[in-house]
C-alpha cells in the first residue's frame, strides 16, 4: 500500500457501509481458497483514505481447523498486522468470534462460504 500524504488518513471509531456497521474487534473474512481453510482477521482500527476508501488495520488470525460440533473455525491470533481495503473483501458481513473457557477462539461465519 502506498499513501502520498498522512493528511489523507482519518481514523474512525466505527463506520456503516450499506447498512452494515463495522467496529474494532469484529472479524472479517480475508480469503477463501478451494481445499483450504478460510483466512480471517480482527479489526483493530478503521481508516478512511482520501475520503473515499475504507481500510482496516487488522490483526491476523491463523485458522487451525473446522469444528463440526461447534460449526465454527478454531483460530489463534498471529502477532501480525495487515491493512485491508473494504472493497477487496470476499464477503462484507462481519463474523462472530467466541472465546471458550479453555481460551480457544472460534469464528462463526455469518455468510455462506
Amino acid at each position: 500500500m502506498q499513501i502520498n500524504s498522512i493528511d489523507l488518513l482519518i481514523k474512525s471509531p466505527w463506520i456503516s457501509i450499506k447498512g452494515t456497521k463495522y467496529k474494532p474487534k469484529m472479524v472479517l473474512t480475508l480469503s477463501i481458497e478451494e481445499n483450504e481453510l478460510p483466512k480471517f482477521c480482527i479489526i483493530e482500527h478503521i481508516i478512511l483514505y482520501d475520503s473515499k476508501y475504507v481500510m482496516y488495520k487488522c490483526l491476523e488470525l491463523d485458522t487451525i481447523l473446522f469444528d463440526e460440533h461447534l460449526v465454527s473455525y478454531e483460530v489463534k491470533v498471529v502477532n501480525s498486522n495487515q491493512f485491508v481495503y473494504h472493497h477487496m473483501l470476499p464477503f462484507f458481513i462481519p463474523n462472530n468470534i467466541n472465546i471458550l473457557l479453555d481460551g480457544c477462539k472460534y469464528v462463526t461465519v455469518r455468510s455462506s462460504i
